[in-house]
């Protein structure tokens, strides 16, 4: 949504936000997308025509693609180093069935190659099923 429009590439954006001072934070989950905006009453009208120009005809330029791709890899990679999501991901696994919906972010972490990962905290199996059935 940040990386331009067929309008206004996102510097132009930034900077119509910026004259306006109007401070714009976005959010996407599985099946949401959120916005949280500050901004002076009578900068509404500006921030809802800019909204609805991000939402209704986004650039998706392949360079601005291609840098979202490498950022999406880059945050599933950071996701993965984390024991801790590590294992809440692992607990996730043993408890809900394979068909339950998923984060896309964690779909992308254990999809990633081995390369990409950090073997030194990354379980390649499911320890918490593994344990389980051990049992």
């Amino acid at each position: 949504i940040q990386r331009g429009t067929k309008q206004h590439d996102q510097f132009a954006i930034a900077d119509m936000l910026e004259k306006a001072g109007i401070a714009i934070e976005f959010k996407a989950n599985a099946d949401t997308t959120e916005f949280e905006a500050k901004l002076l009453r009578k900068d509404v009208p500006l921030l809802v025509s800019l909204l609805a120009e991000q939402l209704r005809m986004p650039a998706f330029a392949s360079t601005e693609f291609a840098k979202a791709k490498k950022q999406l890899t880059a945050e599933a990679q950071q996701i993965l180093e984390d024991t801790n999501e590590v294992a809440a991901i692992a607990f996730s696994q043993a408890i809900f069935p394979p068909t339950t919906p998923r984060p896309p972010l964690l779909q992308i972490a254990f999809k990633l190659p081995p390369e990409a990962r950090n073997a030194g905290t990354r379980p390649t199996t499911n320890p918490v099923a593994s344990a389980a059935n051990e049992a």
